[in-house]
């Protein structure tokens, strides 16, 4: 975990990466190649996202990456949004919001990220990571379809440029990782039977990190004050969906007048 931490606090990032110990874990945990980080609003799943598409870009050079949400709108307005605030500009050699393209300078690693919508498969490119923002707005199969994209073979190098091999020559290639950030969406949804520990249909290297808007604010996220708003209006079972982050309210009922984070 150690060494995890100097990872995080490497690149001079506009947040504090150990406020949250959930949030922390979710980010520095490398032995997962599928992890998801769900919860209530404001427990800083986004933010998290975007700090593991930073560091898989620049720590494993040439690496490419996917970020996606089911609507391409809500992606460039909150997601992409917040990766870009997060980001340091300097990085950044090319960014093209109508390609869905930004690449970073060869000195911080000169990888790819692609980023769209998931209305549709992604069709074309292999890939090193994806990470897909409130997951639970998307259809299984276009998690199990990012999965087949993961085929990108990204050597890892040493200081010198030169790949690293094993001790028979072979070249050591970077692990491939497959994330989601998402609010709790009922018990039936794919979120919960392949993450979750108590599922029978649990997968195996899938990892579940869940963390409260309560957690938020004892991190510092947010305040007293925008919680009691929440709860002042909110009917009991968003309150325990969209703030305690519970998997156990009725599946499938809108609150319209709530916006998803």
């Amino acid at each position: 975990m150690k060494h995890a931490e100097k990872t995080l606090t490497h690149l001079e990032l506009p947040l504090d990466l150990m406020k949250l110990p959930t949030q922390t874990a979710f980010m520095s945990d490398h032995e997962y190649r599928f992890r998801a980080y769900g919860g209530g609003y404001a427990n800083g799943k986004t933010s998290a996202g975007c700090v593991l598409a930073i560091l898989l870009s620049h720590f494993v050079p040439d690496n490419r990456g996917f970020i996606g949400r089911f609507d391409g709108k809500e992606l460039r307005q909150s997601t992409m949004a917040e990766f870009f605030r997060i980001c340091p500009p300097q990085m950044i050699e090319k960014r093209n919001d109508q390609q869905g393209l930004l690449r970073f300078k060869p000195q911080y690693g000169g990888s790819e990220i692609l980023y769209g919508d998931l209305k549709e498969d992604l069709v074309g490119p292999n890939l090193g990571w994806f990470w897909i923002d409130q997951a639970e707005e998307v259809e299984e199969a276009r998690w199990n379809a990012l999965i087949g994209r993961l085929r990108k073979q990204t050597p890892l190098l040493k200081k010198d440029g030169e790949p690293l091999k094993d001790a028979e020559g072979n070249i050591l290639y970077a692990p491939t990782y497959g994330l989601a950030t998402f609010n709790p969406e009922g018990r039936s949804h794919w979120l919960w039977r392949y993450f979750h520990p108590d599922s029978k249909e649990h997968v195996e290297n899938y990892k579940l990190y869940m963390a409260s808007t309560y957690d938020g604010r004892a991190a510092g996220f947010v305040t007293d004050e925008y919680i009691k708003g929440m709860e002042a209006v909110y009917p009991k079972e968003a309150i325990q969906r969209y703030l305690e982050g519970s998997w156990d309210v009725f599946e499938g009922r809108i609150y319209p007048t709530f916006a998803v984070e």
